[in-house]
């Protein structure tokens, strides 16, 4: 059987929150004993599919900064 490289999950380290003022996005990453955190709401980005990018590219620049992740 051929390998081949995973699919990235969209939804990795995004929690959605639904409240009276609309949906919320929080993305949490935890590398080398430091978690940095971040806050992405639809009134803000107008939608929540602009917020849910927004989060998203938020997600992969800090992935891609901090540290890897270790065990």
């Amino acid at each position: 059987m051929p390998w081949h490289p995973r699919k990235r999950d969209p939804w990795y380290a995004i929690r959605t929150r639904k409240g009276a003022r609309g949906i919320v996005y929080r993305v949490s990453l935890r590398r080398a004993g430091q978690t940095v955190a971040q806050l992405f709401r639809e009134r803000e980005h107008g939608s929540a599919r602009a917020a849910l990018k927004a989060a998203r590219q938020w997600r992969d620049r800090m992935a891609h900064e901090l540290e890897p992740e270790t065990k």
